[in-house]
This record gives structure tokens, C-alpha cells and sequence, in this order.
């Protein structure tokens, strides 16, 4: 009974099945990956902030089969077009209306980048994801420093990159281009750039520095046009 309860009230158990929400294993091998990870999903969220239906996260389970949790993976980052926002223990296709990633980020290292271009890349073409993006932030694994791929039919199709390496995701509306240790998206509409969240604060920062040097700029305008008023009032009044 007590074992019975247990399962019943386990949120990750489905009609008798357990879909785990962790693995237990450590988000990326090393700081650089994991910073890389985190100003991507950070930038992902600010790129699309002002849209509503989208779903972001990172290194959490996606679930593609229902009743076979061993057709999962943890995307570094991925993007769930037309679905509710918000947290989730783990992303069930079935549970979100068929929903599959649109986007598909892996983080490549030396262990695991033959993977992501291996047995990670079949699973997510065979899910069904639009686009797939691995990215080597310390440029010591991949033949280049990112690599892009698109939905064709069933198949992903290799995408070009360009001189800078930059790789373009229709399905973002973004251009990827490798900066340092980190992806540096823009946006193609406009072709502003995202900032990081350092670069805003700094921005911010420097923005609210010119407005007080512009307001201390015009005070001290007023106070002097205001003595050259006073003094011309008492010149014209015979004071002076």
C-alpha cells in the first residue's frame, strides 16, 4: 500500500510509466559550457520575450513517444512554439497538444560531441525537430564552431554558414554567429543585436549617466540664462 501510494503521488509517473525529470548527471562538463549554456537560454528569452505561445529551457527532459521514456532527451536549450509558457518537470509531446521543439541547442565538448552529431542528432530528426544547433565554445571539438541543421521532409538538412561561421534559424527568426565563448544572436528583422544581460546593465548604466550629465547640461543653462534675464531686467529698469 504504502509502495502503491508512493507511485500514485509521484509526479513523474503517467498511466503506470515514469517519466524521470532528472538524470542526475551535471548540466555541462565544464564552466565555459555551462556559461555558455546559461547566456544562450538567457538571450533565447530575451529575443522572444514579447511572444506569447513559447516555451524555453534548458537541460531538461523532452519526451517524444508516450509510453517509452527511453525516447527522451535534455537539450542544452530548445524553443516549443505554441505552447502555454512556464515551468514544466519535463516536456511530454503528448501532454502538450503534439507540440514537438521547434529548436534544438547542444553544447559540444570532447566527450559527448561525437554524440550530438551521432545518436543526439537521429533522435531529434526522428522527433520531428525543425532545427538543430551544436556549438563548441572552446573550438576544440567540432569541424567548425557551429553547426546547423534543418528539417527536409524527415531528414535534417546540413545548413551553410557563412565567413564568420553565422548560421541563420528561420524558425527563430535569428542569425547565430559564434563570439568568444558564446552565440551571439541578432535578429534578422532589424539586425539589432541581442545584449547579454551584462551588456544591458551597462548600457543602462551608461544611458542614465547621459541623461544627468544632459540634465546637469541644461540646469546649469537655466541658471545661467536666468542670471543674463535678471541682469538685462535691471539694465532696462535703470538699476545697473
Amino acid at each position: 500500500m504504502t509502495h502503491t501510494a508512493r507511485v500514485l503521488d509521484d509526479p513523474d509517473v503517467e498511466n503506470g510509466v515514469r517519466y524521470p525529470s532528472s538524470d542526475g548527471k551535471p548540466m555541462a562538463e565544464t564552466d565555459f559550457h555551462v556559461m555558455a549554456i546559461r547566456l544562450l537560454l538567457d538571450a533565447l528569452e530575451d529575443a522572444l520575450d514579447g511572444q506569447k505561445d513559447v516555451h524555453i529551457s534548458g537541460n531538461s527532459f523532452f519526451f517524444w513517444v508516450e509510453g517509452d521514456p527511453s525516447k527522451r532527451r535534455a537539450p542544452d536549450a530548445m524553443v516549443v512554439f505554441g505552447v502555454e509558457k512556464g515551468g514544466r518537470r519535463s516536456f511530454r509531446t503528448w501532454k502538450e497538444g503534439g507540440a514537438v521543439p521547434s529548436v534544438c541547442f547542444e553544447v559540444a565538448s570532447k566527450k559527448i560531441w561525437k554524440a550530438n552529431l551521432g545518436a543526439v542528432k537521429d533522435d531529434y530528426e526522428a522527433a520531428g525537430v525543425k532545427e538543430y544547433f551544436v556549438f563548441d565554445p572552446l573550438r576544440d571539438c567540432l569541424p567548425q564552431p557551429l553547426m546547423g541543421y534543418r528539417l527536409k521532409g524527415k531528414t535534417f538538412r546540413k545548413l551553410k554558414a557563412d565567413g564568420n561561421g553565422a548560421v541563420t534559424s528561420e524558425e527563430l527568426g535569428l542569425c547565430l554567429i559564434p563570439e568568444g565563448r558564446m552565440l551571439r544572436l541578432i535578429h534578422l528583422a532589424s539586425l539589432e543585436r541581442v545584449l547579454t544581460r551584462t551588456e544591458q546593465t551597462l548600457s543602462a548604466r551608461a544611458e542614465t549617466s547621459a541623461i544627468h550629465a544632459l540634465a546637469e547640461q541644461i540646469k546649469a543653462e537655466n541658471v545661467r540664462l536666468r542670471a543674463q534675464i535678471e541682469a538685462n531686467g535691471k539694465s532696462l529698469n535703470g538699476h545697473s
